[in-house]
C-alpha cells in the first residue's frame, strides 16, 4: 500500500498476501507476508412452539461447529422437553471464529381429538367423524375431519388433529360383522302341482313374492326364480339366496281313433310329448295293431318327469262277403263269359277285374275276352262304411288263341285266263289248313298255285285252325281274257251293203278311243268305245276316195294302255 515502516497495521476482509522490500544502502531484497482470513459465521436457529408434554427439537445454521446451552451439547440439532417457556444460546464456529443465536422454546396451549367407533354389517360403508382441532389427517391420507370407509373386517383408523402448533390423535374402530348365509332348496315340478320352498341361515326372511317367513308354498305353471332376502340377530341383511322353481309342463296327449275294416293294420300315433309307453308295452311314438273287434289302447306320454295318458279306441266293422261263380270258364278268343255274384245285404257295389287290363263295376257281368290267355278274376264288394272284400274266382278262364286267316294272291285280284296264280298262306296262330277253291277241289297244303282256262270271277276260302279254334279267309279273282284287236286297212262305203264300215273287233278289251284324220291332218271323225265305227263321212259330207291316218288307244281289262296308229284306204268306186 506505500507504507514504509517496519510494521503496518491492516484488516482484510479476506486473505490477503502483503509485499514488503528493504533497502540496506546497497542491496535490495523482498518478501511476502499472507494474513489468512477466516469469515466469521451469521448463526441461525429456529424458535419452535410446543404443546406441553412434547419435545421441543431446535436446528441451527450458518457455521461449521456448534455448542448450544443450557447442557453444553454439541450438533446442528437441540432436543429438549420444556416445562416453560425457555430461551436457549447456540454458539457456532468457523475455525476460532464465532458467532451465536438465541433461539426460544414457547410451550403452547394442548388439544384432545375424539372419533366415533362404528359398528356395520359386511358390504356396509362406515362413516368416521373427528373432532376437537382445526384440521386433520387420517391414516389413508384424507385430510378432512369425516371418513367413509368400507372394509372387509374390523379395522382400526388413526386420526390425528391439530389446533394451530399443538396436535392430539386417537383411533376409530369399525367393527364388522358377517352378512348371514342363506341356503334356500330348488325343486323340479310337473305344471299344476306345488312345491315347499324352505330357507335357513337368517332370524327374519321376506321373499320376492311377498311373503314373510322361513317357509312358503308356491303353485306356478311356469319356472319361476324367488329371490330371498334375510335378516340376522346383528340386523345384517342378506339377498343373495334364491330358489329356482323349475316347472316342466305336463304334456297334453292325443291320439288318433280310426274306425277301421275287419283285417286292416291301422297306425296309431301319439301327440304332445317326448316319450310314449303304450298298453302294448311299446315305447315307440305310433304303434300298428291289428283288432280284430273294436279296442281300447293307452298311452302314457312323458316330458322328463311329467306325464299323462290317453285312452283311445279302434273300431272295427266287419266286412261284407262275396262270391262270384262263371258259367263257362273255357273256349275260343273272343270267348264271353257269363258272371253271376252273390252279396251281403251291407254290400252296396262289386267291382270286377278280369285280368286282362279290363274292369267293371256292373252286377252280374257278362265280359269277353278277345286275347288267347289264362285270366285271373277278381271281384271287389265295398260296404257302406268303406269296408270291402275280394273274392277270387277258383278257375282261371281259358281262352284260347283264334287263329287269323289270311293270305294273298300274288298276280292280284284280275288275271288273264291261263295264268298260274299263286296263292301265299300269311295265317298266323295257326297249324292246320283247309283250301276250297272255285273249281270245287280242295287241298291241305299251306300255299297253292293253280291255273285257270275260264273267264269270270273266282273265290277262294282258305280255314285256318289250331288245335281248337277256326278261322277263314275268303278273297275273289277275276279272270279275263287276253286283249286282241283287229284293225282294217280297208273299207267301200259305197251302199252295196259289203263292208261299209270301218270297224275295230277286239276281245280283252276294256276301253277304246279312235280318231281318223286326212292327209292333211284334219280330224275327220272320232268315237269312244269297243261298239263304235266310221262309215266314211265327215262334217263337210261323205268323204272323198283316199289314204287317211288313225290313231286307236286302247285299255284291256288289267288296265293295260296301249297306242296303235296306221293308215286305212277307203273306195267308194
Amino acid at each position: 500500500g506505500g507504507q514504509t515502516t517496519v510494521s503496518i497495521s491492516v484488516n482484510p476482509s479476506s486473505t490477503t498476501i502483503y509485499t514488503i522490500t528493504g533497502d540496506d544502502g546497497t542491496c535490495l531484497a523482498t518478501i511476502t507476508a499472507t494474513v489468512d482470513v477466516t469469515p466469521t459465521p451469521t448463526v441461525t436457529a429456529n424458535s419452535v412452539t410446543v404443546c406441553a408434554g412434547q419435545s421441543a427439537t431446535l436446528t441451527a445454521s450458518g457455521a461449521t461447529s456448534y455448542t448450544w446451552t443450557p447442557g453444553n451439547i454439541a450438533g446442528s440439532t437441540y432436543t429438549m422437553n420444556p416445562v416453560t417457556n425457555t430461551f436457549v444460546t447456540v454458539v457456532g464456529a468457523n475455525g476460532s471464529c464465532t458467532a451465536q443465536a438465541t433461539p426460544t422454546v414457547t410451550i403452547g396451549t394442548a388439544i384432545s381429538i375424539s372419533v366415533n367407533s362404528p359398528t356395520i354389517c359386511s358390504g356396509e360403508t362406515a362413516s368416521l367423524t373427528a373432532s376437537g382441532a382445526t384440521s386433520y389427517t387420517w391414516n389413508t391420507g384424507a385430510n378432512t375431519n369425516t371418513l367413509n370407509v368400507t372394509p372387509l373386517s374390523i379395522t382400526v383408523y388413526t386420526i390425528t388433529g391439530s389446533n394451530g402448533n399443538c396436535s392430539g390423535f386417537n383411533t376409530a374402530t369399525v367393527t364388522v360383522n358377517a352378512l348371514p348365509t342363506l341356503t334356500v332348496n330348488s325343486q323340479n315340478i310337473c305344471s299344476g302341482q306345488s312345491a315347499t320352498l324352505t330357507a335357513i341361515g337368517a332370524n327374519t326372511y321376506t321373499w320376492s313374492n311377498g311373503v314373510n317367513g322361513p317357509s312358503q308354498t308356491v303353485n306356478t305353471s311356469t319356472t319361476t326364480i324367488y329371490t330371498l332376502s334375510g335378516t340376522d340377530g346383528n340386523g345384517c341383511v342378506s339377498t343373495v339366496a334364491s330358489s329356482t322353481l323349475d316347472v316342466s309342463a305336463t304334456p297334453t296327449i292325443s291320439v288318433n281313433n280310426p274306425t277301421i275294416c275287419a283285417g286292416d293294420s291301422p297306425t296309431l300315433t301319439a301327440s304332445g310329448a317326448g316319450s310314449y309307453t303304450w298298453s302294448t308295452s311299446q315305447i315307440t311314438q305310433s304303434i300298428t295293431v291289428s283288432p280284430t273287434n273294436t279296442s281300447t289302447y293307452s298311452v302314457v306320454g312323458s316330458n322328463g318327469a311329467c306325464s299323462s295318458s290317453f285312452t283311445t279306441t279302434v273300431k272295427v266293422s266287419q266286412s261284407p262277403t262275396l262270391t262270384v261263380n262263371a258259367l263257362n270258364t273255357s273256349g275260343c278268343a273272343p270267348l264271353c263269359v257269363n258272371f253271376s255274384d252273390i252279396t251281403s245285404a251291407s254290400c252296396s257295389t262289386i267291382q270286377y277285374n278280369y285280368g286282362d287290363g279290363s274292369t267293371g263295376n256292373t252286377n252280374n257281368p257278362i265280359h269277353c275276352f278277345t286275347n288267347g290267355g289264362n285270366y285271373t278274376v277278381t271281384a271287389s264288394c265295398t260296404n257302406t262304411l268303406g269296408c270291402s272284400s275280394t273274392y277270387t274266382l277258383p278257375s282261371v278262364i281259358q281262352v284260347d288263341l283264334t287263329p287269323v286267316a289270311d293270305f294273298t294272291i300274288q298276280e292280284g285280284n284280275l288275271v288273264v285266263v291261263g295264268t298260274t296264280v299263286h296263292y301265299n298262306n300269311t295265317s298266323t296262330n295257326a297249324t292246320l289248313y283247309n283250301w276250297s277253291l272255285c273249281d270245287g277241289s280242295t287241298s291241305s297244303s299251306q300255299n297253292i298255285n293253280m291255273t285257270y282256262q275260264d273267264t269270270g270271277n273266282c273265290c277262294i276260302t282258305l280255314l285256318a285252325s289250331n288245335s281248337t279254334c277256326t278261322n277263314s279267309a275268303t278273297k275273289c279273282i277275276n279272270f279275263v281274257r287276253e286283249a286282241t284287236i283287229s284293225i282294217p286297212n280297208v273299207f267301200t262305203p259305197n251302199g252295196d251293203a259289203s263292208n261299209e264300215l270301218f270297224k275295230i273287233t277286239s276281245t280283252g278289251i276294256k276301253s277304246l278311243n279312235c280318231v281318223i284324220y286326212d292327209r292333211w291332218g284334219l280330224k275327220m271323225h272320232e268315237w269312244d268305245g269297243i261298239k263304235g265305227y266310221w262309215d266314211g263321212n265327215a262334217k263337210s259330207g261323205g268323204a272323198p276316195s283316199g289314204t287317211y291316218f288313225y290313231i286307236i288307244n286302247y285299255t284291256d281289262q288289267l288296265d293295260k294302255s296301249t297306242t296303235e296308229k296306221g293308215f286305212l284306204n277307203l273306195f267308194r268306186d
